[in-house]
């Protein structure tokens, strides 16, 4: 059956992407800076769209976007730019995550305390956390360029030392760049993001502070948002994420991706429907999305696995515990 996509609503929602990151951010220092550097507040909106940008570009990772295919990746391509980063890999590493929800690789906020040291998991988590995620993301564009033996090389040596799970995400990495027409085509999305950096550095030349205040800042709302549904969850539970309650005018701007819990278990539902088939399965919210964001600040949790081969969560604070506990006992609720 057809899917429910709005996509004359949703073509608005690009034009207006495109008006504030291809507009207002790239022609500020051009044309508005000049004349008054009040002008220059007119960016605190550009940075909190970061968002809104992000979901729309997931949209089209599940083809949501709009109901013709070659239309919504190009329109997805289009986001990316936006974004910073090649559409193609960023749709690669999302449906990567949907598959592998809860694997080491997909939980920087877990670690294994016989492996790693907490002050060691500690520094890492909160890197990912306040910025990390994003740069990885900026980094996949020049990452797309490397020729395919160096890929190949890379994807072996990192295949010796990870998980069954981790290196089942590396095969699958190998096999995409194993195709021309995929390589060549992130290839292109990369050339074309770096080229929306590039023109941004020379628009930004006389104030670099300020672009570096504008990367800091997506940097920071992009990887605490891509972290906080599934933080102090059980990673057991594959199709589990927390329904974090916001204000309606407010889910309604971040597309309500606060219902991250529907969205993992209907990932094929346009953002449109999310809130009725929310309401629909009675299951309530889990956490006010504030409450959600300050508690992953609580930092990384250790996570081992039991003599039976089953995981078991060892937090290392009450309240870690406290969180894990309840988020894993909604998730038995809900999928009963």
């Amino acid at each position: 059956m057809p899917r429910d996509i709005r996509s004359r609503t949703n073509l608005a929602l690009v034009f207006f992407a495109l008006l504030l990151h291809g507009g207002v951010f790239l022609a500020a220092p051009l044309v508005l800076l000049p004349r008054s550097p009040v002008y220059g507040f007119f960016l605190i909106p550009v940075v909190l769209h970061t968002l809104p940008l992000w979901y729309l570009a997931h949209e089209a990772f599940h083809r949501n976007l709009h109901p013709h295919a070659r239309a919504n990746d190009l329109l997805g391509r289009l986001l990316g730019v936006l974004f910073g980063a090649p559409f193609g890999p960023l749709r690669f590493g999302h449906l990567m995550h949907h598959r592998y929800n809860g694997a080491p690789i997909d939980r920087p906020d877990l670690y294994d305390p016989r492996r790693t040291g907490r002050l060691e998991a500690t520094v890492r988590y909160f890197l990912n956390l306040c910025g990390g995620f994003y740069l990885l993301e900026l980094l996949s564009g020049p990452a797309a360029l490397l020729p395919r033996p160096l890929w190949r090389r890379l994807i072996e040596r990192q295949s010796r030392r990870a998980g069954a799970e981790e290196r089942e995400i590396l095969q699958a990495l190998a096999e995409a760049v194993s195709r021309p027409a995929v390589r060549w085509a992130w290839r292109a999305e990369a050339l074309a993001a770096l080229s929306f950096w590039g023109f941004a550095l020379w628009a930004y030349r006389a104030e670099p502070g300020l672009l570096l205040l504008v990367l800091a800042g997506r940097a920071v709302l992009v990887s605490t948002a891509n972290n906080l549904p599934h933080y102090g969850t059980d990673p057991r539970q594959r199709l589990y994420a927390l329904n974090l309650h916001l204000p309606g005018w407010l889910a309604g701007l971040v597309l309500h991706f606060n219902r991250h819990r529907v969205h993992h278990r209907q990932p094929l539902l346009p953002w449109h429907r999310l809130a009725s088939a929310h309401r629909a399965s009675g299951e309530g919210y889990d956490l006010p999305w504030r409450q959600a964001f300050l508690r992953q600040f609580r930092g990384p949790t250790a996570w081992v696995a039991a003599g039976d081969g089953q995981p078991r969560s060892q937090p290392t604070s009450a309240s870690c515990a406290a969180a894990a506990s309840s988020t894993a006992r909604t998730g038995r609720r809900s999928s009963r």
